[in-house]
């Protein structure tokens, strides 16, 4: 990723799903491209007991995320990104 892009299009302030947003903004706003790499890239652990940002049950923020994008994203991954965060 080039430092520009990440200049035109900064890191969004979401609490859940920023990572996606951000991807959603720079392909849409910026023109970025996204390439898959199906090579490992990196390993690491993570803490199976731990509380993490996606095993909250935070629905209300998925829903207001879910809507502020939901021009660019197509209805079945709607459908399914609500039947997965919005139980």
């Amino acid at each position: 990723m080039h430092r520009s892009l990440v200049q035109q299009v900064p890191f969004t302030s979401h609490r859940d799903h920023e990572d996606w947003a951000w991807l959603l903004e720079a392909w849409h706003l910026a023109g970025a491209r996204v390439e898959f790499v199906w090579d490992t890239l990196a390993l690491y652990n993570i803490d199976t007991e731990g509380v993490s940002r996606s095993r909250r049950m935070n629905w209300q923020d998925s829903l207001a995320w879910l809507q502020q994008y939901r021009a660019w994203i197509g209805a079945a991954q709607r459908r399914r990104f609500s039947a997965r965060r919005l139980r």
